[in-house]
C-alpha cells in the first residue's frame, strides 16, 4: 500500500511538470488543453487514491495490493480509458469467476482505478505528442468517478455479498447498509481465522441457516455472530475486568500505606485510586475494542405493522402550560420522524400531581383541556393518544398520586398493550389499534427526538439478533435486547441558558456527522445500561419486571430494568436532554440519582444468581461514583491541613484522579495530529 501511494505521488509530479511546460507554450494542442482545463481533477483524484493506499500500511495477504491494482489497470486498458459503472460491474463479476476478491481488495478498487488513470495520464503526457482522444477518455472517467456510487456498485458485484443476500430468512437484503457492512467484516474476520476464502465462509453460514429448524437460526447472522459457523462464541463475562479494578486499587493503596508506614493512607487513597485505575483500564480496553454497531433493518418504506410502536411522553399535568408544552413536543416528534409512517403512534402518559385526596376540584377541567389538545393533533395527523390514570393512596409519601410514578405508568401501559387488566385509561385515541403495539419508545418531558432516530431504534428492535430471548424461569433476557437506548446528548438551548450551564454542561446540540464512537461496556460486554429514554419490548418488560421491584422502594428502576432486560446502547443514534438551569436544580437531580443508586444495593447480593457479574459491577460502580466526591475532598483537606509525606501523597493522588482524563485526552489528540 505504501509503495503504491508513493507511485501515485510520483505520477502526479510528472503531470505537474507537464502542466507547467504546456502552460508556457503559445500554441496548445487539444491534449494540452485537456490537461490545463482539468488539472484540478487529476490532483483531486490522485490525492484521494494516495490517501486510500497510505491508510493500508500492510494488507493481510501477500500480493493483495498488486492484484487489485493490476486488475484495475487491465480494466482501464481494455476500456481504452472509458470506465463507467456498467463496465466495472461486468469486469468484477467476470474476474471473480476465476479469482474472488476479498472485502479489502474490493474496498481498494476505486483507489486502484484512480491510480491506474493517473499513471496512464503521466505516461501519456511523457510522449512528445499526446493523443487528444486518450486524454479526453481518461479525464472523462476521472470526472465520472468523482460522483459515482462505488459503494453500491461494489456491493452488487461482490460474490460474497451475493451469497449473503440468499439468506433463508430474507433478513439480510432488508438490513441497512451499515449492518450489511458489519456482516461482511465478520465474514472477513472468520475467513482470516480459518484460513479460507471469504465466500466459503458465507456459503457455510448460508448452508447452516438453510438446514436450521428454529426461526431465529434461519437468519445467516446467527451463524456468523451467535454461533460462528457452528462454534460456541467467546462470551466476555467481565470477571477479569472487575478483578483488575478491585485488586489493582487495593494493591496500590496497601503498597503506599506500607511504604510510608501509615495505616490511614490506604483509606485516604482508596477512592482516588479507584478512579485512576478505572480510567486507565477503560482507556486501554477502549483502544483494544472496536466499536460495536447494532444491526438494524432499513425500513425503507417506513415501519410495518410488525414494528408498531407508541412513543410516549411522561408528563405531570400541573397546569395548562405543561399540557401545551407536552403537546408541542409530541407534534415535533411526529414531524421529525414522519419517515416512520402510520405505525409510529404518539401518546401523552399523563399523571396528575400529588394531592391530599384522590380528586381535586380542577382535575376534570385540566383533563378536558388536555383531551382537546391531543384530539386536535389526532384529527390533523392521526395516531395520537392521551393516557391517564387516577391517583391512588401511596403509604410511602402519605399522599394520593400515580402509582410508582413513571415506572408505574409504563408498567400499566405494558399491561394495556398486552391485553391484561390495567388502570390506565385511553382518554383519546383508538384503543383497539393501541393493543397491537409491540414496542414502547419512552421519553421525558425535556427530551428531544431527533429526525430519523425513531426509525433507527425500531429497525434495531426488529432485527433477529436483537430480539429478546427471555429465560422465563429466571425472568431475565439471556440473548438479544429487551431495551435499546440511544446516546444521550445535551440540548443546545439549555446548555447556553445561564453561566452555570455554560461552565458545567457538556457540549450542547447534536452532531449530524457523528458516527459509532463506541462505549466500553457495550462494545466489550454487550451491556449498554439504561437511563430511562429508549425503546422497550413490551412483552419482555412484562415478563421480566412484573412484581419484581418492591413498591415505593426504588427510584433508579431504570438501572435494574436495563440489567434484567439486557439493555443495549446505540451509539450512532442520539437524543438530547435539557441541562439543569441552576446549581440547585442540578444538585437536586444528583441527590435523586445517588439516592436511587443506594436503593439498588440489595440487588448486589439478592440477585446474585439472576444478574450477570458485569451488571452487578455496574450497580456497584454507581455506588463508588457517588462516594467519589466525598473521598476526593477528604484527601484534599488532609493534604492541605496537615502537610506531611502521607497527606501530600493523598493530595497529589487526588490531583492525578481529577486531571488524568484531561491528560489522556490531550495525549490522544497529539497522537492523532502526528
Amino acid at each position: 500500500g505504501r509503495d503504491t501511494a508513493q507511485s501515485i505521488l510520483r505520477s502526479l509530479q510528472t503531470l505537474r511538470r507537464a502542466q507547467a511546460k504546456l502552460s508556457a507554450q503559445t500554441e496548445k494542442s487539444g491534449a494540452a488543453q485537456w490537461l490545463l482545463d482539468n488539472w484540478y481533477l487529476a490532483e483531486r483524484e490522485a490525492v484521494t487514491a494516495e490517501s486510500a493506499f497510505a491508510a493500508v500500511s500492510r494488507l493481510r495477504r501477500s500480493g493483495e495490493s498488486a492484484l487489485i491494482t493490476a486488475a484495475a489497470a487491465a480494466l482501464l486498458s481494455a476500456s481504452r480509458g472509458q470506465v463507467d459503472a456498467g463496465r466495472c460491474r461486468a469486469f468484477i463479476r467476470g474476474f471473480e469467476r476465476k479469482t474472488v476478491f476479498t472485502r479489502r481488495e474490493l474496498a481498494l478498487f476505486p483507489a486502484a482505478l484512480r491510480y491506474a488513470a493517473i499513471r496512464a495520464l503521466a505516461d501519456l503526457y511523457r510522449e512528445p505528442a499526446p493523443a487528444e482522444t486518450a486524454a479526453a477518455a481518461l479525464f472523462g472517467s476521472l470526472r465520472l468517478w468523482g460522483h459515482m456510487d462505488f459503494g453500491q456498485l461494489l456491493e452488487d458485484a461482490s460474490r460474497t455479498e451475493q451469497i449473503l443476500r440468499s439468506d433463508p430468512a430474507g433478513v439480510y437484503p432488508r438490513m441497512d447498509e451499515g449492518s450489511r457492512e458489519s456482516y461482511r467484516q465478520r465474514v472477513e474476520e472468520l475467513a482470516r481465522r480459518r484460513g479460507i476464502p471469504e465466500y466459503r465462509v458465507a456459503q457455510r453460514a448460508i448452508r447452516m441457516s438453510s438446514s436450521a429448524g428454529a426461526q431465529q437460526e434461519r437468519h445467516v447472522g446467527y451463524w456468523l455472530f451467535r454461533r460462528p459457523l457452528g462454534e460456541a462464541p467467546t462470551v466476555r463475562k467481565g470477571g477479569g475486568y472487575v478483578a483488575a479494578n478491585l485488586l489493582l486499587t487495593l494493591a496500590i493503596a496497601l503498597f503506599a500505606g506500607f511504604s510510608l508506614h501509615s495505616a490511614a493512607l490506604p483509606f485516604l487513597l482508596l477512592l482516588p485510586l479507584s478512579e485512576i485505575v478505572k480510567t486507565l483500564l477503560d482507556t486501554l480496553l477502549r483502544r483494544l475494542t472496536p466499536p460495536r454497531r447494532l444491526p438494524r433493518m432499513e425500513l425503507e418504506e417506513g415501519v410495518g405493522a410488525e414494528g408498531r410502536t407508541i412513543c410516549v411522553l411522561s408528563v405531570l399535568l400541573n397546569g395548562e402550560k405543561a399540557v401545551d408544552e407536552a403537546v408541542k413536543h409530541l407534534e415535533e416528534y411526529r414531524l421529525a420522524n414522519r419517515d416512520c409512517g402510520r405505525e409510529l403512534l404518539f401518546g401523552l402518559l399523563a399523571d396528575l400531581p400529588a394531592a391530599d385526596s384522590a380528586e381535586c376540584g380542577d382535575d376534570r377541567a385540566l383533563l378536558r383541556y388536555a383531551a382537546r389538545a391531543v384530539e386536535k393533533l389526532d384529527r390533523r395527523y392521526g395516531g395520537f393518544y392521551l393516557l391517564t390514570r387516577e391517583r391512588t393512596w401511596q403509604p410511602d409519601s402519605g399522599r394520593y398520586t400515580g402509582w410508582e410514578r413513571k415506572r408505574g405508568a409504563v408498567m400499566e401501559l405494558v399491561r394495556l398493550l398486552s391485553g391484561e387488566e390495567s388502570r390506565l385509561l385511553c382518554a383519546v385515541g383508538d384503543s383497539a389499534r393501541l393493543r397491537r403495539c409491540r414496542f414502547i419508545l419512552t421519553l421525558d418531558a425535556d427530551t428531544r427526538l431527533t429526525p430519523g432516530a425513531a426509525r433507527a431504534l425500531i429497525g434495531a428492535m426488529l432485527h433477529p439478533l436483537n430480539r429478546p430471548v427471555v429465560d422465563e424461569r429466571r425472568g431475565i433476557v439471556t440473548a438479544g435486547h429487551g431495551i435499546i437506548q440511544p446516546r444521550l446528548g445535551t440540548e443546545l438551548k439549555s446548555s447556553l441558558r445561564c453561566h452555570f450551564a455554560r461552565l458545567f454542561s457538556p457540549q450542547g446540540g447534536s452532531d449530524p456527522y457523528g458516527g459509532c464512537a463506541g462505549e466500553l461496556y457495550m462494545d466489550r460486554f454487550a451491556s449498554g445500561g439504561f437511563a430511562g429514554k429508549g425503546i422497550l419490548d413490551a412483552r419482555a418488560l412484562l415478563s421480566c419486571m412484573e412484581r419484581r421491584i418492591p413498591e415505593g422502594r426504588v427510584l433508579s428502576h431504570d438501572a435494574l430494568e436495563g440489567a434484567y432486560l439486557r439493555a443495549a446502547l446505540m451509539e450512532d443514534v442520539e437524543l438530547t436532554d435539557a441541562f439543569p438551569a441552576s446549581p440547585l436544580s442540578y444538585y437536586r437531580r444528583q441527590h435523586r440519582w445517588v439516592r436511587g443508586d443506594w436503593q439498588n444495593l440489595p440487588w448486589l447480593f439478592r440477585a446474585g444468581r439472576e444478574l450477570p457479574g458485569i451488571e452487578r459491577w455496574r450497580l456497584f460502580d454507581s455506588l463508588r461514583r457517588s462516594l467519589l466526591p466525598t473521598g476526593l475532598v477528604a484527601a484534599l483537606l488532609a493534604g492541605l491541613a496537615a502537610p506531611s509525606a502521607v497527606t501530600l501523597t493523598a493530595f497529589f493522588t487526588v490531583l492525578l484522579a481529577l486531571f488524568l482524563p484531561l491528560l489522556l485526552s490531550l495525549l490522544s489528540s497529539l497522537g492523532r495530529q502526528r
